[in-house]
């Protein structure tokens, strides 16, 4: 991978965190208002319960899959600086282009991800 491949996946990379970033703080400020504004519907005390009902659990699990997306980021643009972006963190080899173009942030070569995936899946049965 050329200086210039890298710098233009560098450029992708910090605009998606930039993107992730602001989309983050928005929706922690949302749930935290959306929290706030529960409280004070009553003088009944707030049950966690009540949140549920609200979709606060889903405004929180939102939050959490783009926050490990900006972690992601964050860490293939640790990988620039250190060198090793565009090489797969499992096997060394080369993460081809078009997986680099879909996943910028990805830090793991097709077959290595598809491992991975079946070694997590839990709708896989496990060989003995």
């Amino acid at each position: 991978m050329t200086k210039t491949d890298v710098a233009s996946y560098q450029r992708k990379l910090e605009r998606l965190r930039g993107r992730l970033k602001g989309e983050v703080d928005d929706m922690i400020e949302g749930a935290a208002n959306l929290a706030h504004q529960n409280s004070e519907l009553s003088n009944v005390p707030f049950h966690p319960a009540d949140r549920d009902v609200e979709g606060f659990d889903e405004e929180i699990t939102l939050i959490e899959n783009e926050s490990g997306l900006l972690d992601q980021v964050d860490a293939a643009l640790a990988r620039i600086e250190q060198g090793t972006f565009g090489k797969c963190e499992n096997c060394r080899q080369p993460i081809g282009e078009s997986r680099l173009s879909a996943l910028p942030y990805t830090a793991l070569c097709v077959e290595c991800a598809r491992l991975q995936s079946s070694e997590t899946s839990y709708d896989r049965p496990r060989p003995r």
